[in-house]
């Protein structure tokens, strides 16, 4: 982290140079990977994001968030809903950012039910639950490419969540598009 603070301090001089080419919005999707913090081997690798960012100033924009992750194996699947604000030191070529996003985590689950083979009786057709819970993200990353039509995103966010849920670690990679150059 110490590192990310120092880049964004040292990037933060030349912010005002490349205003005029900032971006007044832009949409972001892509690869999401979460991972439970306190289980490695706990995790829903297949995932999406989508996020729309407004640009207020060169160096802070509002952000709202969604994404979907889900888990064959067990039928789970957990979707996130969130806002918040995202600071940016600007440079040309590539840009950190560090961003602070709360809203809501909802976690469904399916299971079909195994009969034994001389069951008697009605045969259950599948169980089905579900938890809210709400969430706060916090994380950093960089956006590569910025002076191109289509950009590139990483970035990796620690999410914290109610107990039902648990906490996780987020890896996000995709594109960034942005509008109104």
């Amino acid at each position: 982290m110490k590192t990310f603070v120092l880049c964004a301090v040292a990037l933060l001089p030349s912010v005002p140079g490349f205003a005029q080419n900032e971006p007044k919005s832009e949409f972001a999707a892509g690869y999401d990977f979460r991972r439970l913090a306190g289980d490695s081997r706990q995790s829903l690798p297949s995932g999406w994001y989508g996020d729309i960012a407004w640009n207020v100033t060169p160096t802070l924009a509002t952000v709202g968030q969604i994404t979907g992750h889900y888990q064959n194996l067990h039928g789970a699947s957990l979707h996130t809903c969130g806002g918040g604000v995202r600071f940016s030191a600007a440079h040309p070529k590539a840009a950190l950012f560090a961003q602070v996003l709360v809203g809501v985590a909802l976690l469904s689950s399916n299971s079909t039910a195994v009969l034994p083979p001389n069951h008697l009786g009605p045969v259950p057709l599948g169980l089905r639950g579900s938890s809210g819970s709400a969430l706060l993200q916090v994380g950093a990353g960089v956006n590569l490419m910025r002076d191109a039509p289509i950009g590139i995103r990483i970035g990796s966010d620690f999410v914290r969540t109610g107990d039902e849920i648990g906490n996780m670690l987020r890896l996000a990679v995709g594109i960034v598009v942005p509008f109104d150059r």
